[in-house]
């Protein structure tokens, strides 16, 4: 069985600006990683990430429109983290298996 992704993803509602805002936004961000990582496309859904973050169905909403656009912040803060991990290995001169090494293990 397959399951296709209807529309392009959508970005967050509105950016969180206060310290609490942006915790509860990478809480949820977090939680919404895990459980794409535990339950995959066809388990995931905005209630099982809010229960998971333990926020409101409503706080998740209010930052983000619908699932696809959760999933595009994990991809985004996924997609940083292995460029901050690349950064770090080429920011000395490596011979290119420990470069490599260092990539693989993050």
């Amino acid at each position: 069985m397959s399951t296709r992704i209807a529309k392009p993803a959508a970005r967050m509602r509105k950016q969180p600006r206060q310290a609490r805002s942006i915790a509860t936004v990478e809480a949820i961000i977090e939680a919404g990683a895990h459980v794409l990582s535990e339950l995959g496309w066809v388990g995931f859904s905005t209630n099982k990430v809010a229960e998971a973050a333990g926020v409101s169905i409503g706080s998740l909403y209010q930052y983000f429109p619908d699932k696809l656009a959760l999933v595009e912040a994990i991809r985004r803060r996924h997609f940083d983290h292995v460029l901050s991990v690349i950064r770090e290995a080429s920011a000395e001169e490596k011979p290119l298996r420990q470069f490599a090494r260092e990539l693989v293990r993050g």
